[in-house]
């Protein structure tokens, strides 16, 4: 089984380095390859917040050289490099999506992949709650990651 996993901007600021996350740990599952995507938004929130964040600047040149590479065995780094353009997105998604929400970009992005390149998609807060076992895209966000922390330690 193959995972995807597409990390908003608090994921890649306020928590380790993606490259030292145990990806293993969290999908208990043995997956044979998991993606981890960096939507477009994303790395232009990491832009606009380089000047004030010391992390924004370390995670910049580690995602540019990292980019289209397995960085451990088995994982790999893909970035969306161009923005979603929303009248590409499904009128249904248009109308529940917020263009003024950078995070609805983020959904957009992840939607759109799916429709272009995959037969099953699960948006999760937390890939524990998934359902299928089949391909799965999980939209991880600091909560997953805090909750996740939080349950180690307990």
């Amino acid at each position: 089984m193959e995972k995807h996993v597409f990390l908003d901007t608090n994921v890649l600021q306020q928590w380790k380095l993606f490259t030292e996350i145990d990806w293993e740990v969290i999908f208990e599952d043995n997956p044979e390859k998991i993606t981890i995507h960096i939507p477009n938004m994303v790395l232009k929130e990491l832009d606009n917040n380089k000047k004030e964040s010391k992390k924004a600047r370390q995670v910049i040149p580690l995602l540019r050289k990292l980019m289209e590479k397995e960085f451990k065995p088995k994982i790999f780094l893909e970035l969306t490099l161009f923005p979603t353009k929303w009248d590409s997105l499904k009128e249904e998604w248009k109308e529940r999506l917020d263009k003024t929400d950078p995070d609805h970009h983020i959904i957009g992005e992840i939607l759109l992949y799916k429709l272009q390149n995959l037969s099953t998609l699960e948006i999760s807060p937390n890939p524990e709650d998934r359902k299928e076992k089949n391909i799965t895209i999980s939209y991880l966000g600091i909560a997953f990651f805090l909750q996740n922390l939080y349950n180690k330690l307990n």
